[in-house]
């Protein structure tokens, strides 16, 4: 039965149990240190055991230990050793760090086991600074102060701890890169210097002054390194600033915001007030106070009181007083007593203190300060009521001229003395204007929380709205996508400080590395320690929460115990514990229970501590589980058994479930999903012997992905060309003929969309020959070495050729054995050439036929039930559409291609049926937002390098702007279409650029008639007698209005009756009728002639 026990400090009789001196503070380790170590329950119940961690590793070094080595003895170096030793000890642990080992003069410790706080990285460089002054001031055998010195290194990072050799529970050794570079920090370091690494810095942001080193080449090290010498510790109004380089919006917090502000006016008028915020780590409670530092700095008002509480001093009584007046009065650790004393003493001056109000907190800080009459029976109670009492005298003062904030956070570390000046603080604060500000977490309730003079706010994660915009707010000129943000938000929770260090991880990184499993964690290094230090609170429950997260962030019991090797009864207590400490939330009652992480980075976090070859056991245990209970219906869990399989290291198995994936895959993110499981099933075929089996299905792997990417990243993107070149070399390595026309497929593809016509011609002479080596089927090399002929022809504006072309392709043509069925192409090819074909005819001056062959292609794909095929042909028709005019052609069909691609979303068929669509509107309706509209479909199609027809797209828009007045906007996009067709070669709708450029861009009219006469010889050239008709009136219509009818009747008249189809067209009306007013006024001018003649 524990006794009760004597104060050590003022003698007071404490009841037992008791934790701190009721008199005095005091804590009662010193007395019962047993009772200490067990009331830590990291401590008192941790069991050694290897795991990963993220740790802050500090290396320190007595120098010249070799020197003294010689001038000593033997004995005296010890003890000036053991003094060194002995010294920087202390000073880790008084800082939360773990000392490892002593390796002969130098000292290994670690921060962040074996429990992990916060502020890990921080504590250890103060414990460095700490010690380089320490170890100059000790008086050993080797001399009087200043003759030891030490240097320190510091680096933060993964590394494995535990035990190097099974069963040595008291050898606890870090093994990894971390250590190392740890150890050439400190070699580098100059005699009484502290030097970190990068990931140190930034952890601890400008808690400190730096100077930068590097980059450095440090042996072991891969490529210079960037290291930073710490000068000393800053002196901080805020913490929270301090730690954050940019400070975001405050987002969702309005209604919080305004409660305090006007509590804050409260104060203004008089009356102070306390307010607390309680809430989860990293939810915002830092973020509001902030606000309101700056509202109470308005004017010529005084910084606010900070004063904060540690995790590794909540057994120091008032430490946050103490803190704050040495940060206050600039008490340096190597300052002597005399220096000390006078900075207090100016300090207290400066705030009217009485005499014993400086001899209390000259003693609180254990500052030499003058002694006034007091009592010779003063009890420590009397004498501690007394300092509280001079502490709440001293905020008054700070009121005496205008209003004060002080802000206390993280109170629920805060030591008993503390709250017992926050109460006595809460009785008076009504009579004089301060505002205390408190923060505090979900565990924290202190007993005057319900006083009226006390405003409490709860504070929650925020809204998806809420979160979103705050995702945008950090990433600033980033664009993410909306797919990022939605996994930002999910995997946050709502919990800003996570939503801010993701998406700046997320900045930094893909989006395929977001998107993971539970095998790729990703938990910012700014989080890993909070995150951790919430699992060490509860170590004999972290076993099960690190088994559960490899189950997923939802996990029920069953598969739980069937994965664990702990009894049933221990689970359910593990379970209990982590469910009360709101690190797991559960539903029901074991065995029938299922569970959820509260946060996914809580289960990352847990997940990253798990070994790899424990961690690949459990997810073999999990996916032969899985694999067993779907065994008749494989395809139900087929994404989670390819991850976990993956994750045991069975590619083989793996790739198998990520093949069944892609194949289920459905929904309008059926591409991005698809895409993703082919990648990961080829990341996973990489790990397998090279044979040729393996080239046989890595070439079958390579031609799924390319496909997927075609319809997701668009036919011209990046990917899609590495795809398929690997392809091409595994096709001709196999000797696969039929895969290799598959491989022709998406590069013609590829080089279509960026208008390539001569490595088109150059793929349909690779099929002709690839023809000839094989016994591949004539008709199927043949087809596809047509179609490559057919695009190069098009793109270059050669249409009688094209439509030569094509048309023996669509003789030669067979459904079975070239349609989708047959897995030839990623597009029907008879759909797509007779929109090709429908295009050109149009482009021919045949309107009417290139309109029905056009919609011969997409009644084509229609009959094929091919949803890929169909949104391809749906959008041809819709250029043709355009190409001819037909604004209410163009509309219904873009309307039908949204439609489908609403189910099944492509990259082309959102981006150009969006511009179709917005280019009919406009022709219907003269609006800004519908050009807008136009101009970003444009921009993301330019952006994504899909360059084929653009051109084309740029001067129809360009030619509505102009019409609408909108000028500037029009000359851009011709300038840009003009800019790709030189660039590109792609010239069949050069005529109708050029006709555009001379009507806007033009400088003069000898520069618009140059134009002109190019983009009729274009057409002429091209035996496009639409483009030619359209440029001859474009110049009839202008010499008209200059009265130069010969010239205008010369130009128009042979254009107009070059075109046999189509006359029923607004377009040949209108040329008909510019051509009657041409010879009326010709007519008109020869008679005029005629009479003067007379």
């Amino acid at each position: 039965m524990p006794l009760s026990w004597q104060c050590a400090s003022c003698e007071h009789q404490n009841a037992a149990g008791a934790r701190f001196c009721s008199v005095c503070g005091q804590t009662s380790a010193k007395e019962f240190p047993e009772d200490r170590e067990a009331a830590d329950p990291v401590k008192a119940s941790a069991k050694p055991q290897v795991e990963r961690r993220r740790l802050t590793v500090m290396f320190v070094d007595l120098v010249g230990s070799t020197a003294l080595g010689t001038r000593l003895d033997p004995e005296d170096l010890r003890e000036a050793i053991s003094a060194h030793h002995n010294c920087v000890t202390n000073l880790v642990t008084e800082n939360g760090g773990y000392v490892a080992r002593y390796i002969g003069d130098g000292i290994l410790a670690y921060f962040g086991y074996p429990s992990a706080h916060e502020d890990d990285a921080e504590c250890a460089v103060r414990s460095g600074l700490l010690a380089v002054e320490a170890v100059h001031r000790l008086s050993t055998p080797a001399g009087p102060a200043g003759s030891l010195s030490c240097r320190v290194g510091i680096a933060t990072g993964i590394a494995v701890i535990g035990a190097i050799v099974d069963g040595d529970r008291d050898s606890q050794t870090a093994v990894g890169e971390t250590p190392n570079f740890a150890a050439r920090l400190q070699a580098i370091a100059d005699t009484g210097a502290v030097v970190i690494d990068e990931a140190t810095r930034r952890l601890t942001g400008e808690i400190f002054q730096y100077r930068r080193l590097g980059p450095l080449d440090l042996k072991g090290l891969a490529g210079p390194v960037t290291a930073w010498a710490v000068t000393k510790e800053n002196i901080i109004e805020s913490r929270f600033r301090a730690l954050r380089s940019i400070e975001t919006p405050l987002v969702g917090r309005m209604e919080e915001k305004s409660l305090l502000l006007r509590r804050w006016e409260q104060v203004l008028a008089g009356q102070g007030v306390m307010c607390l915020l309680i809430g989860e780590a990293g939810v915002g409670k830092s973020r509001l106070i902030s606000v309101l530092e700056d509202a109470s700095q308005e004017g010529d008002r005084l910084p606010p009181l900070q004063f904060s509480c540690s995790a590794h001093q909540q057994d120091a009584p008032l430490y946050p007083i103490i803190r704050h007046i040495e940060l206050a009065a600039k008490i340096e650790g190597g300052d002597s007593m005399s220096v000390r004393s006078q900075k207090l003493a100016l300090l207290l001056a400066e705030y009217g203190a009485t005499e014993i109000d400086g001899f209390l907190i000259g003693d609180l800080l254990s500052i030499s300060m003058p002694a006034p009459s007091l009592p010779l029976d003063l009890s420590a109670r009397k004498k501690r009521d007394m300092t509280l009492a001079s502490i709440i005298r001293l905020l008054r003062m700070q009121t005496a001229q205008s209003a004060r904030l002080a802000v206390f956070e993280d109170l629920h570390w805060a030591d008993q003395v503390t709250l017992d000046l926050i109460d006595r603080l809460v009785d008076e604060i009504d009579q004089f204007p301060l505002m205390v500000i408190a923060s505090g977490r979900l565990e924290f309730r202190p007993p005057w929380i319900t006083r009226p003079q006390v405003t409490h706010l709860m504070l929650t994660g925020l809204d998806r709205r809420h979160a979103a915009l705050l995702v945008g707010a950090v990433a600033g000129e980033h664009a993410l996508s909306a797919e990022i943000i939605d996994e930002i938000v999910s995997r946050s929770d709502g919990v800003p400080l996570h939503i801010e260090e993701l998406t700046k991880s997320v900045l930094e990184i893909q989006l395929d590395q977001l998107k993971v499993g539970v095998g790729r964690s990703l938990v910012p290094p700014s989080l890993h320690a909070s995150l951790t230090a919430r699992l060490d609170r509860h170590p004999d429950a972290k076993e099960v929460a690190q088994t559960a997260s490899v189950i997923g962030r939802e996990f029920s019991f069953d598969v739980l115990r069937s994965i664990s090797d702990l009894d049933e009864g221990v689970l359910i207590a593990a379970l209990n514990e982590l469910t009360a400490a709101g690190l797991v939330n559960g539903r029901g009652y074991a065995p029938e229970s299922a569970y959820s992480f509260k946060h996914a980075l809580v289960q990352n976090a847990a997940y990253d501590s798990i070994l790899r070859n424990r961690r690949r056991h459990l997810h073999l245990r999990l996916a032969l589980l899985l694999e067993g209970a779907a065994e008749h219906s494989p395809v139900t869990n087929a994404e989670a058994l390819a991850l976990h399989f993956e994750e045991a290291g069975e590619p083989e198995r793996s790739i198998k479930y990520y093949l069944l994936a892609a194949e289920k895959a459905s929904g309008r993110s059926a591409l991005a999903e698809k895409a993703s499981h082919l990648k990961n099933a080829l990341r996973q075929q990489e790990l397998l012997p090279s044979e040729a089996q393996s080239a046989e299905r890595e070439l079958m792997l390579q031609l799924q992905l390319g496909r997927a990417l075609i319809d997701l990243r668009g036919s011209g993107s990046a990917e899609v060309l590495t795809c398929y070149e690997r392809a091409r070399a595994l096709g001709l390595r196999t000797g696969d003929a039929v895969s290799l026309l598959r491989v022709y497929d998406g590069l013609i593809n590829y080089y279509f969309t960026h208008s390539d016509a001569e490595s088109l011609s150059r793929c349909a002479a690779d099929i002709r020959n690839l023809h000839q080596d094989t016994n591949l089927s004539g008709s199927r090399s043949d087809v596809m070495s047509l179609r490559a002929a057919g695009l190069a022809h098009f793109i270059r504006g050669q249409f009688s050729e094209t439509c030569d072309v094509l048309s023996r392709l669509l003789t030669d043509y067979e459904v079975d054995r070239d349609g989708p069925e047959a897995n030839l192409a990623s597009r029907d090819m008879k759909a797509s050439m007779y929109t090709i074909m429908g295009m050109s005819q149009t482009a021919m001056g045949y309107p009417e036929s290139g309109c029905d062959t056009a919609m011969k292609g997409v009644r084509h794909a229609e009959s094929l039930n091919h949803v890929i095929t169909l949104v391809l042909a749906m959008r041809r028709a819709c250029v043709q559409r355009i190409m001819s005019r037909d604004v209410e052609g163009c509309a219904a069909l873009s309307a039908r291609l949204l439609e489908v691609n609403r189910d099944h979303e492509t990259f082309l068929g959102k981006r150009e049926g969006g511009f179709f669509q917005s280019w009919a509107l406009s022709r219907t309706q003269a609006s800004v937002s519908h050009l807008e509209a136009m101009r970003r479909h444009i921009a993301e199609l330019d952006e994504a390098g899909h360059s084929v027809i653009l051109p084309f797209f740029m001067a129809v828009a360009a030619e509505v702007h102009h019409e609408q007045a909108q000028h500037a906007e029009a000359f851009m996009l011709l300038e840009r279409a003009f800019q790709l067709v030189e660039l590109t070669g792609e010239t069949w709708c050069k005529s109708e650029i050029m006709r555009m450029r001379a009507l806007v861009c033009a400088a003069s009219a000898t520069e618009r008639d140059l134009w002109l006469a190019q983009a009729i010889a274009i057409a002429r050239g091209q035996g496009a007698r639409l483009w030619e008709l359209r440029a001859a009136a474009a110049q009839a219509a202008c010499w008209h209005a200059e009265s130069k009818m010969d010239a205008a009747y010369k130009i128009l008249s042979p254009a107009l009756s070059g075109v046999t189809e189509g006359q029923s067209t607004l377009e040949f009306k209108t040329a008909s009728k510019l051509l009657a007013r041409i010879k009326a006024d010709v007519g008109a001018s020869c008679m005029s002639g005629n009479d003067a003649e007379d």
